[in-house]
This record gives C-alpha cells, structure tokens and sequence, in this order.
C-alpha cells in the first residue's frame, strides 16, 4: 500500500501550520463540511499563534489513479517542546524542513537537519514565505548551500500563506518519500507515539504500525511480558475525529484503546506473543526535565481536582514528571518537570484557562549535583534537608549553545555573554552570509534565567539559538539562606555564585521589606551565603507613644510608662515571633525572586 508517513519541522514561526492547513486544503479541495481548525485547534495555541502539541491528520489522496494514503504531521517549533518533535520523527519515513527566507538558516534548523539526518529519515527542504518584502531567496539558498552542504537545485521554494508552491510539495512528498518497509515476517510490532485521556474512553494510545497487521481483541505483549488485549482501533481523519475501523494496516498510522491499566510511554512497543528476542524494542525514547516548579492551589480544598489536573497533563507528556511536595506556607502540592520556563508558563495557562483552576506555581529549580565530605553524589533541586557544612563541592549544570546571528548584533551578544559567564568554543564569522555563528558553554541558570530572553531582545528577534546539556561542572557555588527572626524560609533556599549572589540578596531583602507588613515587634530579616550573614535589614515594630498625655511633671511617671512598654513588647516578641504568620505576605516574593 502507498503510504506517506511525514511531519513538518522548523525554527518557531517559519510557517509550519500554515503550510499545513494549506496542504490539507489542497487535497480536500472538493470535500465539504471541513474543519478550518484542524491545526493549532486548542484554545491557547490559537491564543499565542504557536503550536504546543504534534497533531496527526490522516488523508487520502489520489493522482494518475493511484490512492496514497497521507499522514501529515505538525510539529512545534519552540525549543521547550522539542520532545514533540523528536517522537514523531521517529515513527515518520520523511521529513518537511521549513526555512523562512525572510531570516535563513537558524540555530535550531541546523539541529533538527542533523537529527533528521542521524534517523535516517528523507528530507525535504522548502524555502517559505517568498512573497515576503522582506525575503532573500538568493542568500537563503546560499546558506543552506554552504551551512547545510545541500544541492540548491533539490530545494522547493514556496509561500505557504500565498499558496504557492503547494502542488510542487506534494508532488515531490508522493515522489521522494518512501512507503514504509514491511519485514520478512508477518509478526505484530506496534509503536506507541503519544497517548491522551479520553472522558469516555479512558487513556488513547496514538500508535504507528511498523510491520504485521492489526485487528479488534488480537492480545500483543510488552517488553516485559506483560499481555494487552487491544479493545478498539481506529484513525484520526481530516477532521481531527476518531474514526473507528476494524484493522490497520501495515505503515499507517492510528489509535488504540487496551484493557490494561499499565500506562505506556512514547517509544514502547507492543509485540507479537510470538517474538522471543525482547531487548531489542528497549525504549531508548528519555526525556530529562531541566528545571522544575511547584504547583499549588489558591484554595486547599481544589488539591483533588489539581491532582487529577496534573495526572492528565502527564499522561499526555505536557509535564515530564510529577511527585507529591509539601510546603510549610502553601501546603500540599505538586513538584512538576518542564523542558524550559516557557513550557512551565504555558502549562500554568492551560491549568488556568482550559481546567478553570486558579494556581500557584513557584520560581524555577534546577537540579545540582553536590559532593560531600564521604564522597556521596548528591542529586537535587531542594536544599532543605541538605547539612550545608557537609557539602564540599557544588556543581552547576552546563549547556553547549549555539547562536545564530546576523553580524550586526555581534558587540551586543559578546557583551551579553561575558555577563552570564560563557566561555567560548567556536566563534565562525560568515562574512559572505553576514552572519555570525557562536558556540559556547553557558551555566544553566543564566541560560534559563537571563540569556534565552535577553538574546531574543538585543538582536530585535533575529538571533537564534539552540542549546543540549553537556556536564554538571564544579564553579564557585554558594548556598543562599533566608531567615526571619532567626527563622528559615526554606522555600527561598538556593545556590547562587559569584557573580550574582549580591544581586539576589538585595532583591529578596528589597521585596521582602516591601511586601511584609509592620507588626507589633521587629522583624529581621537576616540573608546567609554558606552560613554568614552578608545583609540584614529590620522592619520596624509599631510603636504607641504612651508618654502622649504626660504634659510636663516628674519624668519618673514618663520612665515607668517607657520601661512597662518595653517588658510588654519582650513578651509579645517571645510569644509571636515563633509563629510569624507572613505566609501570604511571602508568597509572591516566592514565586518571582529570580
């Protein structure tokens, strides 16, 4: 059977949905009754003009009286959500490689060419938006010529937007990309790809069928040989329904419901009880979280309805891990795993908006590797319980990045880098091109924190960059420490260095003292690096004037009045500073001191 298996990749806001809506109406052209929000149909997509979530549309197509069956796969295009990216690929035999002729080559287009290339997938590289004022076709083929090292005489230029071009993509995904390899054997192997819960059904399994052929009540095992009745089939026509049908077949993609409890990840299989040789369907597919963020309800009683919530968002790899925390100012939540601050946003406003649930989600953690006095490898983004004076060596997450940019913004980014401690790898001036390629390794949380943002304002948008984690490395690292009225707030804990622990100190001294209200005692607020005190500050105690009435006369009255106000104050502070009731005062210090 002909089968077109592909999904369409880029650097964010190179055109991918529209060149995918618009393929789809090419080969809907007489259908009626279509859905116009096939790609990017969830409410915050559209509301951010970005895709979140990989969508799959199943169509058929028809040319010299051949049927071709296409699935078309969009992809996202931010950095944060390239695990999207990377698990359809997978279960693709060809890939759409969009660049934006009005910016050429970026950061991110060079790694996902490389990807595609280690996969062996088919590549198809298309020049979009060539109706622009703003393009340069001449030096975007340029650079792919000398970047890529492509044959410019391979590559399709197209306007998504316009509809030019169109006919010529399909033309050459009929013509280039191969159908899907049957093996010599008839045994079942079934790919999982993705997977959401369903109100109805319960959790669907999106699948691609890699060899074998696949009908209703057939029992398949795992790796583990754990068995799996497959209850329901189907796929997921043009119209983004689920279609019921009675088998699948070989290559195609569609979904599944099991009668199994057991949750299955992207990159498991499920086999033919036939096959012996197991270790070979080893998932292989890891995604690792790079920072982490609690998430707390506004109100204690919503805790049932977050954690049902969060068990759907993971289940459907939105967040890549979950446990249970609790804190001593918010209460019972969650501590949640994201690919990057933007992923983390983005989730929060789904929670908002799609499940009506009002949130607290905390400042970023990263994950520190410690070293103490016996030797033991230390894993973790939550200092509380860690003896400080144990630690001997603290070390830092450090990422390789790659910046893509015109030649212009050089001084900015070199001064930009200096400022978030970059130490430079290569540094390749393209004069033909008038671009800049620079690669560096960047500690973590200036990456996270300060850089991902900073690139993207002093370069006006043009500047790209990619970035994959490297080692954990030993710098000069110290513990930050908050205590009012000698006691901890565990939750502003933290590891700062050299260059920015001045910084943050003032901060959370600043916005404590702004955010804290007076009470009837003094509270100091005391900052620690590695256990000494570096800034203190004292929020004042009402005062009542209680020698107000006393007009004149002996100043023994005055003293008396003076003295009782003082032994007063000495037992309320004995009494209210052990139980200092600033949670709420506190909290939005918590959530936004980086």
């Amino acid at each position: 059977m002909n089968i077109k298996n592909f999904c369409i990749i880029s650097h964010i806001d190179h055109g991918k949905s529209t060149l995918s809506k618009n393929i789809i109406e090419h080969i809907l052209k007489n259908i009626k009754n279509k859905n116009k929000n096939i790609i990017d149909n969830i409410d915050i997509e559209q509301e951010k003009g970005i895709t979140i979530k990989s969508k799959n549309i199943k169509l058929e197509y028809f040319t010299k009286n051949k049927k071709y069956i296409i699935n078309l796969i969009d992809t996202p295009g931010h950095i944060d959500f390239l695990n999207e990216v990377y698990k359809y690929v997978n279960a693709c035999e060809g890939c759409l490689l969009l660049i934006d002729s009005t910016k050429g080559i970026q950061a991110q287009t060079i790694s996902l060419y490389n990807y595609i290339k280690k996969k062996k997938k088919e590549i198809l590289i298309i020049v979009n938006k060539i109706d622009s004022k703003n393009s340069n076709v001449n030096k975007t083929l340029e650079e792919i010529k000398k970047i890529l090292k492509i044959n410019i005489n391979d590559i399709i230029l197209c306007s998504a937007k316009k509809n030019i071009g169109i006919n010529n993509i399909i033309k050459n995904i009929i013509k280039k990309i191969p159908n899907p390899q049957k093996e010599n054997n008839n045994l079942l192997k079934v790919l999982i790809i993705d997977s959401w819960k369903d109100s109805f059904n319960g959790i669907v399994y999106l699948i691609k069928l890699e060899n074998g052929f696949l009908y209703k009540n057939i029992i398949l095992k795992n790796i583990n040989n754990i068995k799996f009745k497959i209850k329901e089939i189907g796929i997921i026509n043009y119209n983004n329904k689920k279609i019921k049908t009675n088998y699948i077949n070989i290559g195609d993609i569609g979904w599944i419901l099991i009668d199994n409890k057991i949750i299955l990840k992207p990159g498991d299989y499920l086999l033919d009880i036939k096959i012996i040789n197991l270790n070979k369907y080893k998932n292989n597919y890891k995604l690792i979280p790079k920072v982490y963020r609690n998430i707390y309800t506004e109100k204690n009683e919503n805790y049932n309805k977050l954690e049902k919530i969060i068990e759907e968002l993971y289940l459907n790899n939105q967040i890549l891990h979950i446990n249970k925390y609790k804190s001593n100012i918010f209460g019972i939540g969650f501590k949640c795993g994201f690919l990057g601050i933007f992923h983390s946003n983005i989730i929060k406003e789904i929670i908002i908006k799609k499940y009506k649930l009002n949130i607290i989600m905390t400042k970023t953690n990263i994950i520190y590797k410690l070293l103490n006095k016996k030797n033991e490898i230390i894993k973790t983004d939550n200092f509380v319980n860690i003896d400080k004076n144990d630690i001997k060596i603290i070390k830092e997450p450090i990422y390789i990045c790659r910046i893509f940019s015109p030649l212009k913004y050089i001084g900015k980014i070199n001064e930009l880098c200096l400022y978030n401690r970059c130490k430079y790898i290569k540094y390749n001036i393209l004069n033909s091109l008038n671009k800049i390629e620079i690669i560096i390794y960047i500690p973590m949380y200036e990456l996270m924190n300060i850089f991902f943002n900073e690139i993207k304002s002093i370069s006006n948008g043009y500047a790209s960059i990619y970035y994959k984690f490297y080692k954990f490395k030993e710098n000069k690292l110290k513990f930050l420490e908050v205590m009012i009225n000698k006691i901890k707030i565990n939750e502003l804990t933290t590891i700062v260095n050299d260059k920015n622990y001045i910084k943050i100190s003032n901060n959370i001294i600043n916005n404590l003292s702004k955010n804290i209200k007076r009470k009837n005692f003094n509270l100091k607020i005391q900052v620690l690096i590695n256990n000494k005190i570096i800034k203190s500050k004292i929020i004042k105690q009402f005062r009542k004037n209680v020698t107000e009435k006393c007009y004149g006369g002996d100043i023994n009255r005055k003293n008396k009045l003076l003295k009782k106000q003082k032994i007063g104050k000495k037992k309320m502070f004995k009494i209210s500073s052990k139980n200092i009731n600033i949670n709420n005062e506190i909290k939005k210090i918590i959530t936004t001191y980086d």
